[in-house]
């Protein structure tokens, strides 16, 4: 199973894998650490790291293929012509209807943790749902706008309750699950479900 290996400098401890977005497995390992307890690893998570590549694979057609229609809070709205996911004007429709949504969510929920937020912006990003910055800036994936708003609802609070609890410890958890209408656990599991039918 062929590999990009990545050997730390720093303070490593374990070896990590991930699959980029061409598919390719990345290892990061301990400067040191020898190709067997690679080796090992990789056959250990195959499952894992081919269920990976599957989800990458199809996440790739997804992106490749022309949109007829448009997602926002779970409702299907067509579009006139087809568009490329890539097009620049699929993200200022979301930007658009989402960000007053968004902050008016935010102010809501704010209000019930007693936290104040300092901006929020939606970009067009892979790597997170949502993402606080400890100076209370709020950063939101436009895809996160096609989900039902129940979902909505989850990852602005979740956000939220960050600045409050900087990590995902017990008390992060019980802080969320007891803001009206959240579900934290039904919630990540819709997500995982149907992360690549957004849009």
């Amino acid at each position: 199973m062929p590999y990009q290996l990545i050997y730390s400098h720093r303070r490593r401890k374990t070896i990590s894998l991930s699959i980029n977005k061409k598919g390719e497995i990345v290892v990061r390992a301990p400067l040191f650490t020898s190709s067997q307890k690679i080796e090992k690893l990789l056959k250990e998570k195959e499952a894992w790291i081919r269920k990976r590549i599957h989800q990458q694979q199809t996440s790739l057609t997804l992106q490749q293929k022309p949109l007829s229609s448009l997602s926002f809070l779970g409702q299907a709205y067509p579009l006139i012509t087809n568009l490329s996911p890539n097009d620049p004007k699929i993200l200022a429709w979301y930007q658009e209807r989402g960000l007053p949504l968004i902050k008016k969510k935010a102010t809501y929920f704010s209000q019930k943790l007693n936290v104040n937020y300092r901006k929020i912006k939606i970009k067009k990003v892979s790597s997170y749902w949502g993402k606080c910055q400890s100076n209370g800036d709020l950063y939101f994936n436009y895809r996160l706008l096609a989900a039902p708003e129940w979902i909505v609802d989850y990852v602005v609070a979740h956000e939220l309750c960050h600045l409050i609890h900087p990590h995902h410890q017990k008390s992060f958890w019980h802080a969320l699950a007891h803001l009206d209408s959240i579900k934290p656990t039904q919630a990540k599991k819709w997500l995982r479900q149907n992360h690549l039918s957004l849009l």
